[in-house]
């Protein structure tokens, strides 16, 4: 759902960068250089998210659950919340004081946005069990933090 979100959010701000024409320019605010930086970047995003989406739905669908397959989830929840997350204020920042009033398309999506690293699983419980994976620890070795002595 909150790739969904990311990918809305990225056509809704690209509308209105072609829309929006500030006053005394020939042209509208998708030519200036950094804005162009930003959407590039927003796009890098949404790819990564939606590729490591697509490889985690491919795992899960092929092998039996597994650690890997298992971390391959929280890898893909993880990823989609932060981009979710830094595309829907990127694009509420470019569209500028508009996008913000309530009603708006983009201030929607932003709200929408900003609670995908808070639902569960949550962005640090998912780096959590991704590392237990990645360091191949033994779960129950790893409460309480520090054994004590």
């Amino acid at each position: 759902m909150y790739l969904g979100v990311a990918a809305a959010a990225y056509g809704e701000v690209v509308k209105v960068l072609h829309a929006r024409q500030p006053p005394s320019y020939a042209q509208p605010l998708a030519y200036h250089p950094d804005v162009r930086r930003h959407v590039a970047k927003m796009s890098v995003d949404l790819e990564a998210a939606r590729l490591i989406t697509y490889r985690s739905a491919w795992l899960s669908d092929t092998w039996e659950p597994t650690p890997e397959t298992t971390a391959a989830l929280y890898r893909a929840k993880y990823i989609v919340g932060e981009a979710v997350s830094g595309i829907t204020r990127t694009a509420l920042t470019l569209a500028g004081a508009h996008g913000i009033f309530k009603g708006s398309r983009l201030e929607q999506l932003f709200r929408d946005g900003a609670l995908a690293p808070i639902q569960p699983p949550q962005a640090d419980f998912c780096l959590w069990n991704m590392s237990m994976f990645e360091l191949d620890l033994d779960p129950l070795g790893i409460l309480p933090p520090l054994k004590p002595i």
